[in-house]
């Protein structure tokens, strides 16, 4: 977990389509544990990189084939 919180900046926020805003490092360390405590074993597939006001909309699919869409501030 730590190595994925190391590429964010302590300011850094994910707005999820599914419900919620995580700001700062900590809030992100939770978010990370719920959703990738779901997630069968395997790669994530990136479908489409988006650039938005402030930010990234990085839309993918995980290894079960689901597909996400999330906005990175």
């Amino acid at each position: 977990m730590s190595d994925l919180l190391d590429g964010y900046d302590e300011d850094a926020t994910v707005e999820c389509y599914e419900g919620g805003r995580f700001e700062g490092r900590w809030a992100l360390r939770s978010y990370w544990t719920l959703r990738l405590a779901d997630q069968p074993p395997g790669p994530f597939q990136i479908e489409a990189i988006m650039p938005e006001d402030g930010g990234i909309n990085l839309e993918y699919r995980d290894a079960g084939g689901g597909c996400s869409e999330r906005v990175f501030v």
